[in-house]
C-alpha cells in the first residue's frame, strides 16, 4: 500500500511579505487634500505684492472683502493710536479721541474722494469710482496699521513732555504714516493700470498716474488736517 507524502513546508521568508493593504494605504488621500484650501492673507496682502492687492480689487466680490477688511483695520489701527497717545486723559478722553480720530479719517477719504476722481478726469486717468473705493481704503488701512504701530512712541513721548514732545510725536507719526499710505496708493494704482492694460505702462501713461497719486496724497492729507482741526480728538473735552 502506497502512502502519499505530505508537503513539505515552504521555506521561511526572511522578509515579510506586503500586506494586501499596503497599496490601498499609499492611496490613502493626504491630509493636505481634506482641509479646505488656504486662502491668502488680505491683511498680508496691504503690505504685500501690489499686484495681488490689484487682483483683488479687480474682482467685484473679492473688491467687497477689501472694503471691509481696510474698513476694519482703519477702525482698529486709529483706535489703537488714539488710546495710547491720549493714556494721559483718562479713560473718557481715550475713548473720544479713539472714536473721534476714527471719524475724521472716514470724514476726510470721504471728502477727497471726489476731487481725487475729478482729478482722473482732467489727467485723462479715470478709474471707476467703485475701484478708486478700494484703492483709496486699503491705502488708508495700510497707513493706520502703521499709525498704531507708532503708538507707543506716542505714548512715551506725551508721558515725558506733554508740552512739546507729544504733539512733535503727533506730528511725525503722522507724516510717515501719510507718506508711506502715499508710496502704497501709487504702487497699488499703477498694478492696477498695469493689469487692466496687461503690458507696461507708456511714459506718458506714467506721468498721469504719478500727477493722480500725487494729487490723491494732497487731498487726502488735506482734508485729514481740517478734520483734526476740527474735530481736537487729542485734547481732551
Amino acid at each position: 500500500m502506497s502512502s502519499t507524502p505530505l508537503p513539505t513546508a515552504a521555506p521561511r521568508l526572511l522578509i515579510e511579505p506586503a500586506s494586501p493593504f499596503a497599496e490601498a494605504e499609499l492611496e490613502l488621500p493626504r491630509l493636505e487634500s481634506l482641509l479646505p484650501p488656504e486662502r491668502p492673507s488680505l491683511l498680508g496682502d496691504l503690505y504685500g505684492a501690489p499686484g495681488t492687492l490689484a487682483g483683488r480689487l479687480l474682482d467685484r466680490e473679492a473688491r467687497a472683502e477689501v472694503v471691509r477688511i481696510s474698513i476694519l483695520a482703519i477702525v482698529i489701527g486709529t483706535a489703537l493710536f488714539a488710546v495710547l497717545a491720549t493714556s494721559h486723559l483718562g479713560a473718557w478722553g481715550s475713548a473720544r479721541a479713539a472714536l473721534l480720530l476714527a471719524a475724521n479719517t472716514f470724514l476726510g477719504l470721504m471728502g477727497a474722494l471726489g476731487p481725487i476722481y475729478a482729478t482722473g478726469l482732467l489727467v485723462a486717468a479715470r478709474l471707476p469710482l467703485s475701484r478708486w473705493v478700494g484703492v483709496l481704503l486699503s491705502g488708508a488701512a495700510s497707513s493706520a496699521l502703521l499709525l498704531g504701530a507708532l503708538a507707543p512712541i506716542a505714548h512715551l513721548a506725551f508721558r515725558i513732555d506733554p508740552l512739546w514732545a507729544g504733539p512733535l510725536s503727533l506730528a511725525g507719526a503722522f507724516l510717515v504714516a501719510g507718506l508711506s499710505g502715499g508710496v502704497r496708493l501709487y504702487r497699488v494704482l499703477h498694478a492696477l493700470a498695469a493689469a487692466v492694460r496687461g503690458e507696461a505702462l507708456r511714459d506718458g501713461e506714467l506721468f498721469r498716474l504719478k500727477i493722480q497719486a500725487r494729487m490723491a496724497l494732497v487731498f487726502t492729507a488735506l482734508t485729514g488736517a481740517l478734520g483734526l482741526w476740527a474735530f481736537d480728538p487729542f485734547l481732551g473735552g
